[in-house]
């Protein structure tokens, strides 16, 4: 019986062994599979691409940071200078309002380089971060002023946004964005667990101006790693270079109104985030003051978000390759979009309110970062690389600007009627780009553009791998 069990066991070791070689011999001789196999070495090797690794390390830093500040600039307008409903929906204005200059900022910067814009956004970031601290050290932080810090935060984001976006493809190549926007979308996750937790314990242990310290630093560390980056950013060739501002912009236009895919997917997010900025508005001041839930229960919802996030970011690649995006897209809008209507309806007792806003921050912190990688691949492999800029602009201008309008309208619903009755209009809002989803031709995309069915299905045999590679 032993000899027999040895027998088979050297059976199978050769049969694996010969389909080994078979599959190496097939590499050879066909160009194809010699092709995929050079894919998926490509998207291994962002390990071991130091470059990436720098900008991604310095990227999660700034995220983290983003988000303390996404929860203690609110809690200093609550706790340092009793604002009102509708001073929050202005707060969340002022912060969204530089949106508008997203078409600019992209046209500019389609013929420089990108990598100093960013480390110049994030140094500007430190300034302002430093100075709301400061002032209210002195005494002399007022509302006025925390507005006009909410702009330049805002500014500043906006040029990082478009810069950073426009420089990744030239960072890691057109093979290898999928797999870089799973891990910056893991990134975008992993902030959102420990940015709201830092927050609230910040906020408890010192204050919420103080709390901003703490993200001033985020920027100075990432600028510090995005300097540290070796590899020469080539400098942009712009296709007409005698073409002026407007006419770049046009194009940008053009081309994201004229794409039978970006034109449904601009209009969903921009259903989107108009109805979602509002809602985001008002979220610290509905759960503090109209649910009198501590800051610390605060930070620990918006926590189970980004666990959420981590969990959907982690199984984003594996599920856009083996669904497609236009698949993957509808069905997270689908069960993300009506999770917000769960926040207003959160009543009763304590712990029945807190585990439903929890199911609300869980299945919109799943589903958010796998649309958002299936579409936004999609958007970028779309795009030649002399419009980059252009094109991500245009798209979130559009899909954006709106937002400071949804924030601004948020706060004067609640200032005129109740702050729930504001988030029940708003979340019912959001379920529109259900809508502009199914009847666009996204659902009928399978696959990434530029990447054959073959591919597809090979890199989805090795989902295992993958999900490794994006935690």
């Amino acid at each position: 019986m032993s000899d027999q069990t040895e027998d088979k066991l050297e059976a199978s070791a050769a049969a694996v062994a010969a389909e080994q070689e078979a599959e190496q011999e097939a590499e050879q001789l066909d160009p194809k599979a010699a092709k995929k196999a050079a894919k998926k070495e490509s998207s291994r090797s962002l390990n071991r691409d130091r470059d990436f690794m720098a900008f991604w390390a310095g990227e999660t830093t700034a995220l983290i940071g983003a988000e303390v500040t996404l929860v203690a600039l609110p809690l200093v307008a609550i706790t340092m200078l009793d604002a009102s409903a509708f001073q929050l929906g202005l707060l969340g204005a002022m912060l969204r309002l530089p949106a508008i200059l997203y078409l600019v900022v992209g046209v500019l910067l389609d013929t420089r380089r990108r990598r100093p814009v960013m480390i110049t956004s994030d140094l500007a970031r430190v300034v302002v971060l430093l100075a709301i601290p400061v002032l209210a050290f002195m005494d002399g932080l007022n509302f006025a002023a925390l507005c006009v810090a909410a702009v330049i935060l805002g500014t500043a984001t906006v040029f990082f946004d478009i810069a950073y976006q426009a420089y990744l493809p030239s960072l890691v190549g057109r093979d290898r964005i999928a797999h870089a926007n799973g891990r910056l979308q893991t990134s975008h996750s992993t902030a959102q667990v420990l940015g709201p937790s830092l927050a609230g314990g910040l906020v408890t242990i010192v204050s919420a101006a103080s709390a901003l310290l703490f993200s001033a630093v985020t920027c100075l560390i990432s600028a510090l790693f995005c300097l540290s980056i070796r590899r020469p950013e080539p400098k942009p060739v712009a296709d007409d270079p005698d073409a002026g501002l407007w006419v770049r912009m046009r194009e940008g236009l053009r081309y994201v109104t004229g794409n039978e895919y970006l034109r449904p997917m601009i209009l969903s997010t921009g259903f989107f985030m108009f109805f979602w900025s509002g809602i985001q508005a008002l979220y610290v001041l509905y759960v503090v003051r109209v649910l009198d839930l501590s800051t610390g229960v605060l930070g620990l919802l918006l926590a189970l978000g980004g666990i959420g996030s981590v969990v959907g970011a982690a199984f984003s690649i594996s599920i856009l390759l083996r669904f497609g995006p236009g698949r993957t897209a509808i069905v997270c809008t689908i069960i993300c979009n009506p999770a917000f209507l769960l926040i207003p309806l959160a009543d009763g007792p304590k712990p029945l309110v807190i585990a439903t806003l929890a199911v609300a921050q869980v299945l919109a912190g799943v589903t958010m970062p796998i649309a958002g990688v299936s579409m936004g691949s999609v958007r970028q492999a779309l795009t030649p690389g002399n419009m980059q800029s252009r094109v991500a602009s245009a798209f979130r201008a559009l899909s954006l600007g709106l937002a400071p309008v949804g924030a601004l309208l948020a706060g004067v619903l609640a200032a005129t009627f109740d702050t729930r009755t504001a988030l029940v209009v708003f979340g019912i809002g959001l379920l529109a780009p259900i809508y502009l989803y199914i009847a666009s031709p996204i659902r009928n995309l399978h696959s990434v553009p530029g990447w054959d069915d073959e591919d597809e299905e090979e890199e989805g045999a090795t989902t295992a791998e993958t999900q490794e590679e994006t935690r």
